[in-house]
């Protein structure tokens, strides 16, 4: 996804994440990576590399609330995000989340076994917030929709 062109069409940011326009998480999962996409307007999105996923997840109430608490979670450790307008994926072992900002992106990696709660993290409330909308769009995901 084209970030820098995307900040251009995408909802304001709210009173509550006045400098978080929306988040996405690359999830690696060999061979395959999913990307997890909210936007400040409510839209998430699951996509996967393979070509599946789940577009339109933000028409689910639970979706939209995860999203926006995750989105306000990292309005507010937004200082741990480095500018960077890389577009490339992560390797396998970490999961990378890269926020879309009016200026531009920014990002930061989690180790996956911190991101899957099988190592301790030292940001374990935006682990917790992610797993959270995470969850969500799986709970509006029909039986047999992408996992990552």
């Amino acid at each position: 996804m084209v970030l820098t062109e995307a900040a251009g069409r995408v909802a304001p940011p709210s009173d509550a994440h006045p400098d978080v326009l929306g988040v996405v998480i690359d999830i690696p999962r060999p061979p395959e990576v999913a990307s997890l996409v909210t936007l400040a307007d409510g839209t998430t999105s699951l996509y996967t590399s393979s070509g599946g996923g789940t577009i339109g997840a933000g028409g689910h109430p639970p979706v939209v609330r995860a999203g926006a608490e995750l989105l306000v979670a990292l309005q507010h450790d937004l200082d741990l995000f480095p500018a960077d307008e890389r577009v490339d994926l992560p390797p396998a072992d970490m999961v990378q989340l890269t926020v879309l900002t009016p200026s531009g992106r920014r990002r930061a990696r989690i180790p996956s076994r911190a991101f899957w709660g099988q190592e301790p993290s030292t940001v374990a409330h935006l682990v917790a917030a992610a797993q959270a909308l995470l969850g969500a769009v799986r709970e509006a995901t029909p039986q047999g929709g992408p996992r990552p």
